[in-house]
């Protein structure tokens, strides 16, 4: 039996499971119910291990994601936009690998033809979901779900802000986002999970997470930012220049740039306001792994008047 018909299989006991349960609560005193619901289950579990049996042999990776809430039940709105998250989170580490370091979650036909997760079936012990990658066609080196789930592993093991940045550089912002975004969802709605990740010719990857490993990675998440300075020559008039408070104002068509007096900055030569410079302009953007929010400052160098006053 092919993987489809197993689960097809598994369906049809899970319904007949249901089937036998409506009954027992309204029969609870006929041992023959009981005794069918147990012979069923058995069946169902052994299914469930013919299934992951065939997806072994079929080459297909495995990843058994058990989510286990610590005050509530799992809630559909809940569960529907945790996979999501879970699956965006993958992807973007696995284009990060394969296509380099991205700012965006746009992921490649390559990605999105082998990172995405088809669904196996669930089981009881909280709720169990057993998903499956597509088999990848390569021509050497290890898969890249294996290194994908890997680097996953490793990245919610961070104990430091200056790992979360070296992780950020290497694999791109978008890794972080998704990783932020995954771990709150996880602590809003107060899921804990057991993750094992089942390739057919590795050894297995397994982890568990709890309120106080997801809050470790929020916090860092949290308090960590990406800075980067970038010269800018930038050609405009004068707005305005404030000494005291060490700002400034300059535009023209293009830009209007507002910011600060650099630490450098020399107060000696005489500064005209609505006169058209040449100004050397620092540009510090910070990027907040917290959020797709960019924060911007300008750092004024120094001024050369330029022809166009002469106009």
């Amino acid at each position: 039996m092919n993987l489809f018909e197993i689960q097809s299989m598994i369906s049809s006991s899970e319904e007949m499971l249901r089937n036998i349960e409506a009954e027992i609560q309204i029969h609870p005193n006929i041992p023959s119910l009981k005794s069918a619901y147990k012979s069923l289950n058995e069946r169902k579990q052994s299914l469930e291990e013919m299934y992951l049996a065939e997806a072994k042999k079929s080459g297909y990776e495995v990843c058994n994601y058990r989510i286990i809430p610590s005050t509530q039940s799992v809630t559909l709105p809940g569960l529907g936009e945790l996979l999501n998250l879970f699956q965006n989170l993958y992807s973007s580490i696995y284009d990060a690998i394969l296509k380099g370091s991205r700012d965006r979650s746009r992921f490649s036909k390559e990605t999105l033809s082998n990172s995405i997760f088809s669904f196996g079936f669930s089981y009881a012990g909280s709720l169990g979901l057993i998903l499956t990658l597509p088999k990848e066609t390569l021509l050497y080196g290890e898969p890249t779900s294996i290194v994908a789930f890997e680097k996953f592993h490793e990245l919610i093991n961070v104990n430091s802000t200056n790992a979360i940045t070296d992780f950020g550089k290497q694999y791109g912002p978008s890794v972080l986002r998704s990783l932020y975004k995954w771990t709150k969802h996880h602590l809003d709605y107060r899921y804990n999970i057991d993750v094992s990740f089942l390739p057919p010719d590795s050894n297995e990857i397994s982890f568990q997470l709890q309120k106080g490993s997801f809050e470790r990675i929020f916090s860092l998440l949290n308090s960590t930012a990406e800075k980067t300075f970038t010269p800018i020559n930038f050609e405009g008039q004068l707005v305005g220049i404030d000494t005291d408070n060490r700002t400034f104002h300059i535009k023209n068509l293009d830009e209007d740039i507002k910011g600060f007096l650099a630490g450098d900055f020399s107060l000696n030569d005489p500064i005209a306001v609505l006169k058209y410079y040449k100004a050397k302009i620092i540009r510090e953007s910070e990027l907040k792994y917290s959020s797709d929010y960019e924060d911007y400052k300008y750092y004024l160098e120094s001024l050369t008047l330029t022809n166009q006053n002469d106009v």
